[in-house]
C-alpha cells in the first residue's frame, strides 16, 4: 500500500498523454527561447543578461497559457486515480488516503519543476551560454520556488474539487483563480507580484535580489502551502468521499 502513489505516478508520467504534454511543452519552450535568446560570448554581458534570459525562457504568457495548464492536466490524471471507490476502500483511515494524494502532488511538482529547469539548462548550453555559479544559484532557487508553487497549485485544485464536488469544474476554477492576478494587474499603478511571479522569479531584476527574495518571499510561500495542505486534509476528512466516483470518467 505504501507504494501506491509511486506506481500511479510512474503509470501516468509514462502514459502517451503525458508524453505528448511534455514533448509539446519542451518543443515550444525550446523553439521560442532559442529564437529569442541571443548568442553571447562576452562574460560580462552574460552575467548582466542572466536573469533577462531566464525570464525569456519563462515568458509570462507561456507560463499562464502553456506551463500551468499542462501541469493541471497531468495532476488531474494522477489524482483521479485516488477518487475511485475501489481505491478509497483500500484505505482504513482517511489520513492514509490523503497522505498518498499529498505525496503525489509533491512528487509531480518536483518532477515537473525538474523537467522545466533541465530544459532551461539545455537551452543555455545550446546557445553557448556559460554555466557558472550565478546560473546554478539562479536555477536552484527557481527550482525550489517552482516546487512550492506547483504544490500550491495542486492544493488549490484539490480544495476547489472538494468544494465543487467535480474534478472538471475544480480544474477550471483553479485555472481561473490563477488568472485573476493577471487580469487585475492593470488596475494598479505600481508593479504587483503574485505567487506565480515568485515561482518563476519574475519579481527578480538581477541576481543580487535573489537572496532578499529567499529571506522574505520563501517563508510566506511555504506558510501558504502548509495552510492549503491542512485545508485540503480537513475538507477531505469532513466530506462524503464517495461523491468523487460519481464524477469519475
Amino acid at each position: 500500500m505504501h507504494v501506491i502513489w509511486k506506481d500511479n505516478i510512474k503509470k501516468n508520467i509514462m502514459s502517451q498523454k503525458a508524453i505528448f504534454y511534455f514533448t509539446t511543452l519542451f518543443l515550444i519552450l525550446m523553439v521560442y527561447s532559442y529564437l529569442s535568446i541571443g548568442n553571447q560570448t562576452n562574460t560580462a554581458s552574460i552575467k548582466i543578461d542572466l536573469v533577462y534570459n531566464y525570464h525569456i525562457f519563462f515568458y509570462k504568457m507561456t507560463i499562464y497559457l502553456l506551463i500551468i495548464p499542462c501541469f493541471l492536466l497531468l495532476l488531474l490524471d494522477i489524482l483521479n486515480f485516488f477518487n475511485h471507490n475501489m481505491v478509497i476502500l483500500r484505505f482504513v483511515k482517511i489520513r492514509n488516503w490523503w497522505s498518498q494524494k499529498f505525496i503525489s502532488i509533491i512528487s509531480l511538482s518536483i518532477l515537473f519543476a525538474l523537467f522545466l529547469n533541465i530544459s532551461l539548462a539545455l537551452m543555455f548550453i545550446v546557445k553557448g551560454l556559460s554555466i557558472e555559479l550565478d546560473f546554478v544559484f539562479l536555477i536552484l532557487t527557481g527550482l525550489f520556488y517552482q516546487i512550492i508553487g506547483f504544490s500550491i497549485i495542486g492544493s488549490l485544485f484539490e480544495i476547489f474539487s472538494c468544494l465543487m464536488k467535480n474534478k472538471y469544474i475544480g480544474i477550471i476554477v483553479t485555472y481561473l483563480f490563477i488568472l485573476i492576478p493577471l487580469a487585475i494587474k492593470g488596475l494598479f499603478f505600481k508593479e504587483i507580484y503574485f505567487f506565480v511571479d515568485f515561482m518563476f522569479l519574475l519579481n527578480v531584476k538581477n541576481i543580487n535580489e535573489i537572496t532578499f527574495s529567499l529571506s522574505t518571499v520563501l517563508p510566506l510561500l511555504t506558510l501558504s502551502l502548509i495552510i492549503l495542505l491542512f485545508t485540503c486534509y480537513k475538507l477531505n476528512k469532513n466530506q462524503d468521499l464517495y461523491w468523487v466516483d460519481e464524477n469519475h470518467a
